[in-house]
């Protein structure tokens, strides 16, 4: 099951389409599959559908909230998911206290516009070291307004309703990869060292890399999964 035919199925993040992976995809060892969740709004739901369209095993590549929907799915059939790769990912629940935060978020996003809200809070999505920092958040404002309110609006719930996964991480026998970057703000540098409590989870930091590893450093991610790719003969 987990020998290196195991197909790779990237999943993106919030208010995310195909645009977060595309350079990306280019520098991958091997060609790369990559499913939309946008209908759903709720992780259980969106693996379940992950896995009722997938006939045999896969490795998910999953990007922030997308790291979820993969974990959830190695939860639900670890049988059929042969290793999970975390760019920009962990496996915590959301804080509660998050929960009026997120809706106030959606809400904003109704008033002022998805590429205001995404352009007021580039300098937390994006390292400020990023040498294409304007064109890189312009791409991520792109991508919410395809998406709209009502994905965002579903995605906010996603979040705010996600699993406690940290179980399935550390009693999991998969390989997982994680891949951070050094100047992440949206996902706590904690949470990345939690990860490391497991054995099968191998760490990867990218330095001068904010959150949005797959548009800030796309080469850099690439070069980490073909690695743990090969090493785990996945």
């Amino acid at each position: 099951m987990t020998g290196p035919t195991s197909q790779l199925i990237c999943l993106g993040g919030t208010l995310c389409d195909e645009r977060v992976f595309a350079t990306f995809l280019k520098k991958l060892p091997r060609p790369a599959s990559i499913w939309n969740y946008a209908r759903y709004n709720r992780v259980s739901a969106a693996a379940e559908a992950l896995l009722a369209r997938e006939p045999t095993s896969f490795v998910a590549v999953g990007f922030s909230l997308g790291g979820f929907v993969a974990l959830e799915a190695l939860r639900m059939a670890p049988d059929k998911v042969a290793g999970v790769i975390l760019i920009s990912g962990n496996a915590f629940p959301d804080n509660p206290a998050n929960a009026d935060a997120r809706r106030d978020d959606v809400a904003s996003g109704h008033m002022i516009g998805l590429r205001a809200f995404i352009e007021a809070r580039g300098s937390a999505l994006v390292s400020p070291s990023c040498q294409s920092f304007e064109h890189v958040v312009a791409l991520i404002a792109d991508m919410a307004e395809s998406q709209g309110h009502e994905v965002h609006a579903r995605q906010a719930e996603m979040n705010i309703c996600r699993p406690d996964l940290r179980a399935t991480v550390h009693t999991s026998d998969r390989p997982i990869l994680a891949i951070a970057g050094s100047d992440d703000n949206v996902c706590p540098q904690e949470r990345y060292r939690d990860l490391m409590r497991s054995p099968n989870v191998t760490l990867k930091s990218i330095d001068g890399a904010g959150h949005f590893l797959p548009l800030e450093r796309p080469g850099a991610c690439a070069d980490a999964i073909a690695v743990f790719l090969k090493e785990q003969n996945l």
